[in-house]
């Protein structure tokens, strides 16, 4: 008994190294907070993100993944009433210019984005936030719970660099009456219910950041743990292990008009034993109201990207992957959709979001 058991975990956990032991992304730019907790607390609202990702439609037993997200500011002076000179040029000409039609219809009234006053003092603050994370695949699943601290120190009164850290527990789950065996009426693991296991969990990461770039990396699953399943009858520790993965993110805001920026970015992911995969990203902004894009996913995918803000407080964010590895012939793609909402944390701030990431 236990040799199949052994056998199954290897398999199953073995396999998932190589493959996609961590979940993917292809809306890295709109939630890179889910792979890196520096950016935890870097902007000025309370933020909340909620994400599914169904890949490669039509495989049977292909990857689904639930993520949502909270992160916030603490102990940073806002631009606030108290800033009179924040106040008055929000009231100035310069912000009386009307928006276009489009702005309107989407619920813009003004502009109102100050930048800090020459005598605003730039402090450190700190960021708080947590993830919850649920991503299957066949007959094994994840859930992840973390909750994640970042400190930010500024460099200059826009530019900041910040560390900050992931800790949490990851459930697995290997559902055993999902699985098809080779000699029909096999129940040599059947009777023994689904296998689960706990494991601790965590991540770091580093950031440098301001309102036209960012760079960072991380590094996932840092506790390399070994697994262990438990069924109704005994614990069992398989063979496999946690493995750490690694990611670079980069992004540049370029500004073509008033009204249209251009943002190109890039993620690497490198996991041992394999080469990187690299993204490659341009994303069109009109107004910060509506963004369109691409990727390109080296020798597995091109992704097309769209979204809208409303009102700078609530996005919707498509994307679609169309496969263009050799599993092309077996799925009709990939599609994630991320709905975020932004808490304002004072009235005078405008919420205005870094389009960057």
């Amino acid at each position: 008994m236990k040799r199949y058991i052994t056998l199954l975990i290897i398999f199953f956990t073995g396999g998932y190294v190589y493959g996609q032991q961590v979940p993917q992304y292809s809306q890295y730019i709109w939630n890179s907070y889910l792979i890196n907790p520096a950016i935890g607390g870097a902007e000025k609202y309370l933020d909340f993100r909620a994400g599914y990702r169904n890949q490669w439609v039509g495989l049977e037993g292909a990857p689904r993944t639930f993520t949502f997200t909270m992160n916030g500011q603490v102990g940073k002076k806002l631009i606030n009433r108290e800033d009179t000179d924040v106040v008055n040029r929000q009231r100035g000409p310069k912000d009386r210019k009307p928006v276009s039609k489009v702005g309107k219809l989407m619920g813009f009234k003004k502009r109102k984005y100050p930048t800090s006053p020459g005598s605003y003092r730039v402090r450190p603050h700190h960021g708080v936030g947590v993830q919850l994370m649920s991503d299957w695949i066949g007959p094994f699943s994840t859930l992840g719970v973390y909750g994640s601290y970042a400190y930010h120190i500024p460099i200059t009164k826009e530019i900041y660099a910040s560390a900050g850290a992931f800790v949490g527990i990851k459930q697995y789950n290997v559902s055993v009456n999902r699985m098809t065996f080779t000699v029909p009426g096999d129940n040599a693991l059947g009777n023994l219910g689904d296998l689960r296991g706990l494991a601790p969990d965590g991540m770091l990461g580093l950031m440098v950041y301001a309102p036209k770039f960012y760079v960072g990396m991380s590094v996932n699953q840092i506790f390399s743990n070994e697994l262990s399943f438990r069924t109704e009858l005994e614990q069992i520790t398989g063979q496999a292990h946690l493995t750490p993965h690694m990611f670079g993110m980069a992004g540049y805001r370029i500004k073509l008009t008033d009204e249209i920026a251009v943002v190109p970015s890039t993620m690497v992911r490198y996991l041992h034993g394999t080469m990187p995969a690299v993204d490659l990203t341009m994303k069109f902004n009109y107004m910060d109201i509506l963004w369109a894009g691409g990727s390109l996913r080296a020798g597995d995918a091109m992704v097309f990207l769209l979204g809208f803000s409303y009102n700078n407080k609530i996005d919707f964010m498509y994307s679609y992957d169309h496969t263009t590895s050799g599993l092309r012939r077996h799925n009709s793609g990939t599609h994630e959709v991320v709905v975020g909402f932004r808490m304002v944390n004072k009235p005078t701030t405008g919420c205005k979001p870094s389009y960057v990431w």
